[in-house]
């Protein structure tokens, strides 16, 4: 449901130039807000050295929510610049207000900043220079904030005057140079000024302050204002103790009562708005003391001596902000928030839109009006939040395995919001769930199983439906089921405060995280997750109360905590300041008994609300407590708006088995106290817990068990509203009311890779290389980048778990030393680690060919011969890759062994390839002075890429030179046959040869006649032998000849053969031998 905020049921805003007053009053309408996800965001990089924000921002998973914006503040000269204030957020700026999606800065998370409260009315920018920017922070370490240079740095001023005080206005007197003379407003909390009438000022830009009210006021003042009458600044100033609207037109120096009409219930608060264009108007918006709160609205002409009640937008009558139309069937009511807007004075009224449940609203330098409130920032009705994180955690939840998860309730979002390791949020929320207040629990051994309190259900606390009291989902959160059986059916046990004070009311049994306790206003039990149980104690109920003996006389219980070491050891704190313990809380009807100091249990806490406990998980009886008066944020209760003094109690406790004892130490007593959790063995110093406090105004730590705290600098002045620890992965995260949720890690340790050694490869081939593995006891998951050395993409994958970092493939397009960078990165604390190893990749060797023939006499130059052909599979060389030396030359070398005990040197042709595919040839000649074997001598051409080598085998048939002849004829010698031979050919004493050879086929009318003889050779065993040369075929010229003989002794003797084949015009074998 919406929260009543201090100015959402009245506020007026005054255009001048436009002639137009809008209001902000109740609206009798529910509206719904659709929710939509939202794509990815900004993945969050945390530091065990400072704390980090974790979102949520932008855009919260798709919801129009930024969180709460209390006031803006436009540039007067540049219209792209516009300023924000938030209650708990700080001040941030944007640069490009006028696009669709503003990118906002944050300003004042500096130590120096005692407080980020700001309320409407008090930010400002000096009209004579848009680069001083001024703010009045509330409440605890209130004080006055004053920029030169456009929010870059700022000067916290007046902390001892304003400590305490709620400001409700801040004014900058535009007519005095340097923004000198300024005045501030204070509603409520206290002050350091004897006799404070509630109006105050400086003329030396903030730094000194006086009083500059009237007597006649009551201390308090609920606004203040300034016009310009003539060049004259004009201060208005509302009073509603007295009734009265004072008016000064000498800077505070005398006032003049201009009253509003008496109202026999008195005025709780006064806001004014007020112009000079064409006349002076002020308007006035009141709300009273009566039960209802009955708001009204007048108007004056006359600078306040007379005023007229305004025309109600939304008859019919002056109190109907006040009158509720929805009602449910449990009697409750729904409000909403929206706008209006009057042209003639407030005579008349048109709706001008819903603004985000608005808080403020002031004018853009364009003249459009910008709406501020607990949705974020408008402007004419569209949202321009974006990256805005002002987000008010009502709690907060961390995933205890998982430092990628959390959860969080806020204040007027539609849903429960999950991080999911990224700055924007998603929304997962029982349907038609609450929102806005709750707990979530996740079960450390089921990421997947979630469980939702929800106090603030309109359902009654039993009603089996998906908005139950209490939930669980087993989907991470996308569908819920309740878990009710055993929980009380009676409106006393239902939470409705919307602010939900006993978010440490829900745990979760460290040893079994099905076992879980709940605090309504007895302890109840499960120890299955809520569904039904069918054991001893529970009579088939899911849960049982094991709190019906403790004496806590109906008080809720706000906090429970447990002794790890003993399940049975539970502790419960109060709303009234009580601790109970339990030592049986297994047994049918447990046993309770208080942990107080005095006889009287309420003067050990001074009746405060226990806030939060921890259990030693070595010791049951050693134990933290926080406790604190109760603040929220709602005005029409006690809350930090009104600058409430925590100081008259101590916070933080010890309890050791004794008396608890106070460790507040040097914690000002005034942050009051929201949370505690405890590192029980920090890796500092493993013996000594270190202690974690959230607090009104940020976070400290303790060494020493709170002997002394030191506050965390890097952690804004903000109030944290819870504080968990998940020690398994190191992490505590904070909740905020106002400033979204920060982590910080507990330990950070970087990874650390154990790499492989040097490695083998070949150009242009998948080779699988191994990475080697790491280490690293905390964080995850792991990127892993793979610089391979040679200029070519990366390799990178992710990892869930420390180890072998697995292999992967590459392909090294040449050859070289290559150094490989592999690159592990934490991805929860940025931290990495490299280490490199060498790979040496070679050429891959040719693909080399022989099974050429050479044939030559012994005493004889073969002349170049071709021994081998080869191509490179990684491609003909040098080429673009690999371009050094210029020709083949210098990238392949040829050796070849001749077979008969030499070696020389081949030659590699073309020295330069057309192609990448291109083929090589290997030639080389020779002079053999041995015959060689008649099946030849193996020729091994081996071919060197450069260092590589591949071999390819051709045959040298060498024998002597000499005189063949023969006749006869092929075939069995029968009449017929028809194949007829002649030869007689010998060298001819000249390195030639002489002779003729006569071949007749008369089946295929063949008659060859030989021209030349130009080789004869006799091989080594005297009976092969090789005849060539040319001839003509039935008279035509241009044939060559082989012949192959075979003499195998004296005719008759034996088998001789002859082959004869012939190339030429046409081809011809004879395939047979004689």
């Amino acid at each position: 449901m919406p929260i009543p905020t201090r100015y959402s049921h009245t506020a007026c805003f005054l255009r001048n130039w436009k002639s137009w007053i809008v209001f902000s009053v109740s609206l009798v309408f529910i509206v719904a807000l659709s929710v939509v996800q939202a794509e990815s965001g900004t993945s969050v990089i945390l530091s065990a050295s400072k704390w980090t924000p974790i979102g949520p921002a932008p855009g919260m998973g798709g919801g129009p929510f930024s969180g709460r914006i209390d006031v803006a503040a436009a540039d007067p000269s540049d219209s792209n610049v516009m300023y924000v204030g938030s209650t708990n957020g700080g001040v941030w700026k944007t640069t490009n207000w006028l696009d669709t999606k503003p990118d906002w800065t944050e300003l004042t998370d500096q130590p120096q900043v005692l407080s980020l409260a700001i309320h409407e009315h008090d930010l400002v920018m000096f009209p004579g220079n848009p680069n001083i920017v001024l703010a009045a922070a509330t409440g605890p370490g209130g004080g006055i904030l004053r920029s030169e240079n456009g929010g870059t740095n700022w000067s916290f001023l007046a902390n001892s005057h304003f400590d305490l005080a709620e400001f409700s206005a801040l004014v900058v007197d535009p007519n005095v140079a340097n923004a000198q003379k300024l005045y501030v407003a204070v509603s409520g909390g206290s002050t350091d000024f004897i006799g404070g009438s509630g109006v105050y000022k400086s003329t030396d830009g903030g730094a000194t302050w006086s009083n500059a009210g009237s007597a006649a006021f009551s201390g308090f003042v609920s606004d203040l204002i300034q016009l310009q009458e003539n060049g004259q600044t004009v201060l208005y100033a509302a009073d509603p103790a007295t009734g009265g609207v004072f008016r000064s037109d000498n800077g505070g120096t005398s006032w003049q009562a201009k009253s509003l009409p008496a109202n026999a219930n008195g005025y709780e608060t006064i806001h004014l708005a007020g112009g000079t264009a064409p006349t002076e108007q002020i308007y006035a918006a009141a709300i009273d003391n009566s039960s209802s709160h009955v708001s009204s609205r007048f108007f004056s002409s006359d600078m306040g001596a007379n005023w007229s009640q305004l025309a109600w937008p939304d008859a019919p009558g002056p109190d109907s902000s006040a009158s509720p139309t929805s009602h449910r069937a449990d009697g409750s009511e729904k409000y909403g928030e929206f706008i209006w807007k009057s042209y003639d004075s407030g005579q008349t009224w048109q709706p001008f839109g819903g603004g985000g449940d608005p808080v403020s609203g002031t004018f853009d330098r364009t003249g459009v009006f910008v709406a501020c409130g607990d949705n974020g920032i408008y402007r004419n009705s569209i949202y321009k939040g974006n990256n805005l994180n002002t987000v008010p955690f009502y709690s907060f939840s961390l995933d205890p395995k998982d430092p990628r998860i959390a959860f969080g309730v806020m204040q007027d979002a539609p849903g429960t919001l999950k991080y999911t390791g990224d700055l924007v949020w998603r929304y997962v929320q029982p349907s038609p769930g609450q929102g806005e207040a709750g707990k979530i629990r996740v079960d450390p051994t089921n990421p997947n199983r979630v469980y939702y309190l929800d106090p603030n259900t309109r359902d009654p606390v039993s009603a089996p439906t998906a908005a139950a009291r209490f939930v669980h989902s087993d989907d991470g959160g996308k569908t819920w089921q309740p878990a009710i059986t055993g929980l009380p059916n009676d409106s006393s046990n239902k939470y409705t405060d919307f602010a939900f004070y006993g978010k440490n009311a829900l745990l979760m049994d460290p040893n079994n995280p099905q076992r879980l306790l709940l605090g309504l206003r007895s302890v109840f039990e499960t120890t299955t997750g809520g569904d039904p149980n069918g054991g001893p104690n529970f009579g088939g109920n899911g849960w049982r109360d094991i709190g019906a003996n403790m004496g806590n006389n109906g008080h809720v219980i706000t906090a429970i905590a447990m002794a790890p070491s003993d399940p049975n050891a539970i502790y419960a704190g109060t709303d009234d300041g009580r601790i109970f313990r339990t030592t049986n809380a297994g047994a049918a009807s447990p046993a309770w008994n208080p942990v107080d100091n005095f006889a009287n249990p309420l003067e050990t806490f001074n009746g405060q609300m226990v806030m939060d406990m921890q259990v030693d998980p070595a010791d049951a009886n050693h134990v933290f407590a926080v406790t604190s008066a109760w603040v929220v944020r709602d005005a029409w209760v006690v809350g930090e708006n009104t600058g409430l003094n925590l100081g008259g109690d101590t916070h933080v406790w010890v309890h050791a088995g004794g008396a608890w004892a106070s460790i507040q130490s040097n914690v000002p007593k005034e942050y009051g106290g929201d949370s505690i959790t405890v590192d029980w063995q920090p890796p500092a110093h493993p013996q000594t817990p270190r202690l974690y406090l959230g607090t009104q105004r940020g976070a400290f730590g303790s060494d020493n068990l709170g002997a002394t705290w030191t506050r965390f600098d890097s952690f804004p002045r903000t109030r944290i509203t819870e504080l968990e620890f998940a020690p398994d992965i190191h992490l505590i995260g904070a909740g905020t009311l106002g400033r979204g949720a920060w982590e910080t890690l507990t330990q950070s340790t970087p990874p650390a890779i154990t790499p492989p050694g040097t490695q083998m490869s070949a150009e242009a081939t998948s080779h699988s290389f191994d990475l080697g593995s790491f280490s690293d006891p905390d964080g995850g998951p792991w990127t892993v980048d793979v610089n391979w050395g040679d200029g070519s993409t990366h390799t990178s994958f992710d990892l869930t778990s420390p180890g072998s970092l697995g292999a992967k493939n590459h392909t090294y397009k040449e050859e070289g030393p290559f150094t490989v960078t592999i690159t592990v990165t934490d991805t929860l604390d940025g931290q990495a680690d490299s280490k490199t190893f060498a790979v040496s990749v070679s050429d891959q060797p040719v693909n080399a060919t022989g099974g050429f023939t050479i044939e030559v006499n012994v005493g004889t130059d073969t002349g170049p011969q071709a021994v081998a052909t080869f191509t490179d599979p990684a491609g003909a060389e040098p080429n673009a890759s690999d371009p050094a030396p210029t020709t083949s030359a210098g990238h392949y070398t040829a050796s070849i062994d001749w077979g008969d005990g030499t070696k020389s040197p081949g030659s590699i042709t073309p020295l330069t390839p057309s192609s990448l595919t291109q083929q090589f040839t290997v030639t080389g000649s020779h002079t053999y002075t041995t015959q060689s074997p008649v099946s030849g001598f193996n020729v091994i051409t081996t071919i060197d890429h450069e260092g590589v080598t591949s071999m390819a085998t051709s045959t040298a048939i060498v024998g002597h030179a000499g005189k063949v002849t023969g006749d006869g004829q092929i075939g069995d010698g029968q009449i017929g046959d028809g194949l007829t031979f002649s030869f007689d050919a010998q060298p001819d004493g000249t390195n030639s040869f002489k002779g003729t050879l006569n071949y007749a086929d008369k089946t295929n009318n063949i008659d060859l006649k030989s021209t030349s003889i130009t080789f004869v050779s006799i091989l080594s065993d005297n009976e092969h032998a090789t005849l060539k040369g040319t001839a003509t075929v039935n008279g035509t010229l241009g044939y060559t000849f082989r012949v192959d003989m075979q003499d195998n002794g004296e005719p008759g003797i034996g088998v001789d053969r002859f082959r004869i084949r012939l190339s030429g015009p046409t081809s011809y074998d004879s395939n047979a031998f004689a």
